[in-house]
Protein backbone atom coordinates (compact mmCIF):
# COMPACT_ATOMS: atom_id res chain seq x y z
CA UNK A 1 0.00 0.00 0.00
CA UNK A 2 1.63 3.64 -0.81
CA UNK A 3 1.71 6.43 1.11
CA UNK A 4 -0.80 8.37 -0.40
CA UNK A 5 -3.29 5.17 0.18
CA UNK A 6 -2.21 5.27 3.68
CA UNK A 7 -3.34 8.70 4.19
CA UNK A 8 -6.19 8.76 2.27
CA UNK A 9 -7.48 5.88 4.63
CA UNK A 10 -6.52 7.38 7.63
CA UNK A 11 -8.22 10.80 6.50
CA UNK A 12 -11.43 8.70 5.75
CA UNK A 13 -11.03 6.88 9.22
CA UNK A 14 -11.36 9.92 11.03
CA UNK A 15 -14.08 11.89 8.96
CA UNK A 16 -15.79 8.51 9.77
CA UNK A 17 -15.51 8.95 13.33
CA UNK A 18 -16.25 12.80 13.70
CA UNK A 19 -19.25 12.28 11.65
CA UNK A 20 -20.36 9.51 14.00
CA UNK A 21 -19.77 11.50 17.00
CA UNK A 22 -21.28 14.55 15.96
CA UNK A 23 -24.16 13.01 15.03
CA UNK A 24 -24.09 11.42 18.48
CA UNK A 25 -23.39 15.01 20.04
CA UNK A 26 -26.04 16.84 17.84
CA UNK A 27 -29.83 16.01 17.29
CA UNK A 28 -29.68 18.57 14.48
CA UNK A 29 -27.26 16.37 12.14
CA UNK A 30 -29.14 13.45 12.73
CA UNK A 31 -32.81 15.41 12.33
CA UNK A 32 -31.26 16.17 8.97
CA UNK A 33 -30.89 12.96 7.84
CA UNK A 34 -33.52 10.40 9.43
CA UNK A 35 -36.15 10.01 7.53
CA UNK A 36 -35.66 12.88 4.55
CA UNK A 37 -35.40 12.17 1.10
CA UNK A 38 -32.47 13.71 -0.70
CA UNK A 39 -28.44 13.34 -0.52
CA UNK A 40 -27.51 15.23 2.89
CA UNK A 41 -23.93 16.69 2.99
CA UNK A 42 -21.90 17.37 6.15
CA UNK A 43 -19.51 19.84 5.73
CA UNK A 44 -16.51 20.06 8.46
CA UNK A 45 -13.46 21.77 8.53
CA UNK A 46 -10.47 19.64 8.24
CA UNK A 47 -9.26 20.56 11.44
CA UNK A 48 -12.32 19.39 13.41
CA UNK A 49 -10.45 15.81 13.11
CA UNK A 50 -8.48 16.54 15.83
CA UNK A 51 -11.40 15.74 17.79
CA UNK A 52 -10.71 12.06 17.25
CA UNK A 53 -7.43 11.66 19.17
CA UNK A 54 -6.89 8.26 17.90
CA UNK A 55 -6.39 10.10 14.89
CA UNK A 56 -2.64 10.60 13.34
CA UNK A 57 -3.94 13.02 10.53
CA UNK A 58 -2.30 16.38 11.21
CA UNK A 59 -4.11 19.48 9.43
CA UNK A 60 -3.80 23.36 9.06
CA UNK A 61 -6.32 25.88 8.50
CA UNK A 62 -7.50 25.77 5.20
CA UNK A 63 -10.32 27.09 2.59
CA UNK A 64 -10.60 23.26 1.75
CA UNK A 65 -13.67 21.58 3.63
CA UNK A 66 -14.58 18.07 3.91
CA UNK A 67 -17.88 16.82 2.82
CA UNK A 68 -19.34 13.94 3.76
CA UNK A 69 -22.25 11.99 2.41
CA UNK A 70 -24.46 10.80 5.72
CA UNK A 71 -26.52 8.06 5.50
CA UNK A 72 -28.07 6.23 8.13
CA UNK A 73 -27.50 2.56 9.22
CA UNK A 74 -29.58 1.04 12.14
CA UNK A 75 -29.65 4.19 14.55
CA UNK A 76 -26.73 5.92 13.62
CA UNK A 77 -25.84 8.36 11.25
CA UNK A 78 -22.33 7.82 9.09
CA UNK A 79 -20.92 8.75 6.49
CA UNK A 80 -20.21 7.01 3.25
CA UNK A 81 -18.65 8.88 0.58
CA UNK A 82 -16.11 11.60 1.57
CA UNK A 83 -14.70 14.47 -0.52
CA UNK A 84 -13.39 18.39 -0.94
CA UNK A 85 -15.03 21.07 -1.28
CA UNK A 86 -12.66 24.25 -2.25
CA UNK A 87 -13.83 28.35 -0.83
CA UNK A 88 -17.17 26.71 1.10
CA UNK A 89 -17.30 29.62 3.78
CA UNK A 90 -18.41 28.21 7.34
CA UNK A 91 -19.75 30.32 10.33
CA UNK A 92 -18.94 27.36 12.31
CA UNK A 93 -17.19 23.90 12.70
CA UNK A 94 -19.67 22.30 10.47
CA UNK A 95 -22.96 22.81 8.25
CA UNK A 96 -25.41 20.38 6.77
CA UNK A 97 -25.67 21.02 2.83
CA UNK A 98 -29.34 20.10 1.99
CA UNK A 99 -29.77 18.22 -1.41
CA UNK A 100 -30.05 20.91 -3.91
CA UNK A 101 -26.56 22.47 -2.26
CA UNK A 102 -24.19 19.45 -3.14
CA UNK A 103 -22.44 20.69 -6.00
Amino acid sequence: MSATSRLVDRIQHATRTVVRQMSQDSDSISQAVVGRDGDRRLIINSSFLSRDLRSTVKTHQSSRRLAAQLIVTGKQVGASTIGVMDDRQLKGHNKILPSQDTN
